[in-house]
């Protein structure tokens, strides 16, 4: 998926933007969406990216509506926290329909369950954390990701909110039939992003040389990946505007630059926000993978990886 910075460019370019009344700092975290789960895996269990990766591909649209109907039981301090948390998960929403399928076609398909796909997670999170740091330029964040603390921006809270947590377990309940320590997952797996967050920025040679330590204790985790400086020779945002095709779609060749999607999901994201906000138990998301970004299962087939990134 798109990386941490790039899921919070989209959100804070919405907000400051809009005239929307949320809670940045649930707005913010909102925004990390379920990626949330997949640091769990810092405390050596692969549950919480499992689950990840099942609210990614199947009912992630119906996440802001769940979430909605499960504030209804709060009071009108809480329930405005939750709708906040709602609308940044759809920002998530959008960035990654719209930006995975260029990530996908050029660095393959991790599969959790096959070891022998371990290069294509780090391509893909190398390529995630090149995309970071470019949009970082090129929204004007000077020095690129120096000043952006995810503790400072996104992971405010010590501990996460409990009405989050519950939020997920409900969620999990209603369309998955699992809610046995979701809630507690999530907060350990916000306690392992905020952990990561103290331990990887900013970037400096101190901190690579932690990560590939860590690394040869946990070598199914590229914690590297976030600290690497791109191949100068590889245009991970399609600056070019070279024809690429979507995974799902062999013979659909599209040209957009990841500024172009970028600023595609800002738009998406601003106007599903505002109907949103305006029924929020009964607007629905598209029913899209975001895998993929397309609706139901498909057989990802086309790419054309970068060798390094």
């Amino acid at each position: 998926m798109p990386d941490i910075f790039t899921h919070f460019f989209v959100a804070n370019t919405v907000l400051k933007d809009s005239d929307f009344v949320l809670e940045p700092r649930f707005f913010y975290l909102g925004s990390q969406g379920a990626d949330l789960f997949y640091y769990a895996e810092v405390f050596g269990t692969k549950v919480g990216t499992r689950l990840g990766f099942v609210i990614h591909r199947r009912n992630a649209n119906l996440v802001p509506q769940t979430f909605a109907e499960f504030a209804n039981n709060l009071n009108e301090k809480e329930k405005h926290k939750i709708l906040s948390y709602a609308s940044g998960f759809i920002t998530h929403f959008w960035a990654d329909a719209l930006i995975h399928p260029w990530i996908i076609y050029r660095t393959g398909i991790y599969d959790v369950n096959d070891p022998s796909t371990v290069r294509h997670r780090y391509l893909h999170k190398s390529m995630e954390s090149a995309i970071d740091f470019e949009l970082a330029k090129w929204l004007g964040w000077t020095p690129p990701i120096g000043n952006l603390l995810p503790h400072k921006w996104f992971l405010k809270f010590r501990t996460l909110p409990k009405s989050v947590a519950d939020a997920w377990a409900y969620f999990t309940t209603e369309h998955y039939g699992v809610s046995k320590n979701v809630g507690f997952l999530a907060r350990m797996a916000y306690l392992g992003f905020r952990a990561f967050s103290f331990v990887f920025f900013p970037p400096n040679e101190f901190r690579f040389k932690v990560a590939k330590m860590l690394e040869r204790i946990t070598p199914f985790i590229p914690w590297t990946s976030y600290l690497t400086n791109v191949h100068p020779k590889v245009d991970v945002m399609n600056r070019s505007h070279s024809a690429w095709f979507h995974p799902c779609f062999p013979d659909e060749e599209r040209h957009e630059s990841v500024f172009d999607l970028f600023q595609k999901a800002v738009e998406l994201s601003r106007s599903s926000i505002q109907k949103f906000l305006e029924s929020p138990c009964r607007y629905r998301l598209p029913r899209l993978s975001l895998e993929n970004g397309v609706e139901g299962h498909c057989h990802m087939v086309k790419f054309e990886i970068f060798e390094e990134i």
